[in-house]
């Protein structure tokens, strides 16, 4: 084919299809943000204000068309005013109309509902309806009229996405409002804006002040929460998490409106009026608002929002996400380690010749012993039985003072990064930075940790504007083959303002203390759970202690380095119990029931250590009622203490000046709380310090002067056979065994039988000691409520309270004994 009739084919085609060669322009329309802008009423004079002080713009016009505003009542097709414009292009597809020398003053004669419609070339473009609204002055000796708008203003907002530079440029929220009062008072009203996410709050937009009792456009930058770093919000930042957005107002701290926006797979989702097919086309609102100064300067894509009903409004403002009930069953069954030890294992000491140091960490879990061999960096393991230590791949790297165990599976550190490396896999895991990212790598078996472990559970806290979703505490659940992230929504605080957090896997709870802001937080294991505060500050405050999670509450150092309980039922605080147990010092640990102590009494490295076990009279309100008895009077000199499964008590020395021959592995037997000092096979007490425990394990450094430092340890079953147990001076005369043996004689003098005629229908020791106690709390609780209620309402509260207590300590399985030893009481 010729050249010259390939052109006349390809202009025939052309002039044939038209449409297929040339996109179709939309139709005409007006940006809805310059009309909600440019529109108004003088709130004194009742006159029309069209495009005084704003640029009206509109898209997609003709060249050489005409266009004009005509006001009508609504339901009405007869003109009560008509307002040409001037137009000239502004840029693109964007126009600007103004009147100027065509301005044309109306005044409203009365108050109604009205429309304005934008027509070019005399067809609608779009429509915008509002009433106006005459109020009355109060004051019959000067009587003022004043006019006000309702419509669009009231109903709609906008998410603002700057088209220049959005790597660097924050989303803005876009909103109108105006002082409603004409009464004299404040100079404005203010206007406060928070961004949440399932009840979280991700962004905060700030106070907006607003004085002009016509329509005034409210813009402000997104910006995350104080508690989450403080500093702008970018526009990925902000599309990185898909969901539902509530975006909540309030006007002198009382809810004014809520609206929603929608992410989805990393974009904004429109509203439906901004569809390009959407009808009637009057009512169509363009995603792009043109601007009004330049194009880079403010153009935007935006996303329309509108207002929510006011009974959702509230919803969303009171409740926020969907009450958390807690963690199920299953999952508190799934994060509860359970040991694989052989309840009946004799007690049996090891000391070996493999190295570590005194000034790391030492930790134990699930047959593991796990060791720093470095500082500040160098991690190894071993497991019950080896005789050499086991590699951790590139162990070297992590962090010597700052790692946990959760049975089988080693939390590590890498400067401000986690791993986990599984034991039994020997696989390690990578947790990426913009998920966890330490805020500092802080702690040690006697600091305040900032990552702390319990059953299959780890707890961190982050440094929030480092990680992605800027939530500063997480749990980690290490219970599957790859850890879950569990985020717990931020409370009032900021990431540097933690001292210690803490996680119980058995009631699914997390504990964050912070002595800078004199309080404590609980929440549950559910993602995004609300904090509960305790503010102490009125009370003694916080310390920079570790916290910990025990059945009934928190026990904690307060502002003083005194150690209290403080009692809770469910989220709420029972009361703070008034008398101290002790001093917290190194020593200072807790396990179920039990509490070890400093006295302040020393000698050079060592303190006197004290036990008590926690009080279990009912909670009173603070300074009421009587003092509890501080401590058990039971004393050793030490510096550091750990309490086993079975509450049995080992107290060893700390790393200040390395390991001296006074620091001495003791133990604490029941037989009038005597601390003896535990032999190795040839009968020489053992030095020891930084004694740990696990279900079955026992573990902790030995040496001295000038030795090296290595590793001891002691297996036993899920309970300690004090009988067993080689010490200084013989063994006790108090003969304890574990649940298969036959009859059982505890230091309170009760005999056990363990067998089927047993009459408390027990398994061993330690379920006839939870039996006295529960029967002990019960008679005291009978004792503080009888002056108020009476002795029979007394007895029954009691009971009730009671039988309540023992089921969610899950031990319902002893609930038959303890009818049957409190009644005969």
């Amino acid at each position: 084919m010729k050249l010259s009739n390939v052109l006349v084919f390809v202009v025939v085609v052309a002039t044939t299809l038209g449409t297929s060669v040339h996109a179709q322009s939309p139709g005409p329309v007006m940006d809805y943000t310059s009309l909600l802008n440019s529109l108004d009423v003088h709130h004194g004079s009742g006159r029309l204000e069209l495009g005084l002080d704003h640029k009206i713009m509109g898209a997609f016009l003709e060249d050489g068309a005409t266009v004009d505003a005509v006001l009508t009542l609504a339901g009405s097709d007869e003109p009560l005013h008509v307002q040409e414009f001037y137009v000239q292009k502004w840029y693109g597809s964007f126009f600007e109309v103004s009147s100027r020398g065509k301005y044309v003053e109306y005044v409203f004669p009365e108050a109604g509902d009205y429309v304005m419609t934008y027509r070019a070339n005399g067809v609608a473009m779009t429509s915008l309806p509002f009433s106006v609204v005459v109020n009355q002055g109060g004051d019959d000796f000067n009587p003022i009229t004043h006019y006000y708008m309702n419509g669009p203003w009231n109903d709609w907002a906008q998410i603002a996405l700057p088209l220049d530079s959005p790597e660097r440029k924050s989303p803005q929220l876009v909103m109108w409002r105006r002082k409603m009062s004409f009464v004299e008072g404040a100079d404005s009203n203010i206007y406060h804006t928070e961004i949440r996410l399932n009840g979280d709050v991700v962004a905060d937009c700030g106070d907006s002040y607003v004085a002009s009792h016509e329509w005034q456009r409210v813009q402000e930058d997104f910006r995350y929460p104080e508690n989450k770093g403080g500093y702008p919000m970018k526009q990925q930042e902000l599309m990185a998490t898909d969901g539902t957005y509530d975006v909540v107002v309030t006007l002198d701290g009382q809810l004014d409106a809520v609206y929603q926006f929608e992410i989805q797979d990393g974009k904004p989702v429109n509203h439906e009026r901004q569809a390009s097919n959407w009808q009637p086309r009057t009512e169509y609102m363009i995603p792009r608002f043109a601007g009004e100064d330049t194009q880079a300067e403010l153009a935007a894509n935006v996303v329309w929002m509108q207002k929510l009903p006011e009974t959702e409004a509230r919803r969303v403002y009171e409740g926020g996400a969907a009450a958390v009930s807690g963690p199920s069953e299953e999952q508190l069954d799934r994060w509860v380690w359970e040991p694989s030890v052989d309840p009946g294992r004799p007690f049996s000491l090891v000391m070996t010749e493999i190295e570590t140091r005194d000034d790391t960490t030492i930790r134990v879990g699930d047959e593991l012993v796990v060791f720093g061999t470095g500082y500040p960096a160098g991690v190894h393991y071993i497991k019950v039985g080896d005789s050499e230590p086991r590699e951790i791949p590139h162990g070297e790297t992590f962090d010597s003072m700052v790692f946990q165990v959760c049975g089988r599976k080693i939390v590590l550190v890498k400067r401000n990064q986690l791993f986990v490396f599984d034991t039994d896999s020997e696989t390690m895991t990578e947790i990426p930075l913009s998920e966890i990212n330490l805020y500092d790598a802080r702690g040690g078996i006697h600091r305040a940790n900032l990552l702390n472990a319990d059953g299959n559970l780890a707890v961190v806290v982050n440094k929030v504007v480092d990680v992605q979703d800027k939530i500063a505490i997480k749990v980690i659940d290490l219970s599957g083959d790859q850890p879950v992230i569990i985020p717990i929504k931020n409370g009032p605080y900021v990431d540097r303002d933690v001292s210690s957090v803490a996680v119980d896997a058995g009631q699914g709870m997390v504990a964050i203390s912070s002595r800078q802001q004199d309080s404590l937080y609980v929440a549950p294991v559910v993602p995004l759970a609300d904090q509960t505060v305790f503010e102490l500050g009125d009370y003694k405050g916080m310390g920079d202690e570790q916290v910990f999670i025990v059945d009934d509450g928190i026990v904690y150092a307060d502002g003083e380095d005194m150690v209290r309980h403080m009692k809770l039922d469910g989220s709420a605080p029972m009361a703070i119990i008034d008398e101290p147990f002790g001093r917290s010092g190194n020593g200072f640990t807790v396990n179920r029931d039990m509490v070890v102590v400093s006295t302040s009494e020393k000698y050079g490295t060592r303190f006197e250590m004290a036990v008590s076990e926690l009080p279990s009279k009912p909670a009173l309100v603070q300074g009421t009622g009587e003092s509890i008895e501080g401590t058990s009077g039971a004393l050793g000199m030490a510096g550091c203490a750990t309490i086993t499964h079975d509450r049995t008590v080992f107290l060893a020395g700390t790393p200040s000046g390395g390991i001296g021959v006074g620091e001495h592995l003791q133990v604490l037997h029941r037989d009038g709380g005597e601390w003896l000092p535990v032999v190795d096979a040839q009968g020489q007490v053992i030095s020891a310090i930084d004694v740990v425990s696990s279900v079955g394990l026992l573990a902790f450094k030995t040496g001295g002067r000038g030795k090296k430092t290595t590793i001891g340890y002691v297996t036993f079953g899920q309970r300690i056979d004090l009988a067993q147990v080689p010490v200084q001076g013989g063994s006790p005369s108090v003969t304890m065994t574990d649940s298969d043996s036959g009859t059982v004689t505890s230091g309170n003098g009760i005999s056990n039988d363990s067998s089927e005629e047993s009459p408390y229908y027990t398994q061993n020791q330690l379920e006839l000691d939870l039996i006295v106690g529960y029967v002990t709390a019960e008679q005291e609780i009978i004792t503080a409520l009888t002056e108020a209620f009476g002795e029979a309402e007394a007895r029954k509260k009691a009971r009730e309270g009671t039988l309540t207590a023992i089921r969610n300590n899950g031990h319902e399985h002893l609930i038959e004994g303890f009818l049957k030893m409190a009644d005969e009481d």
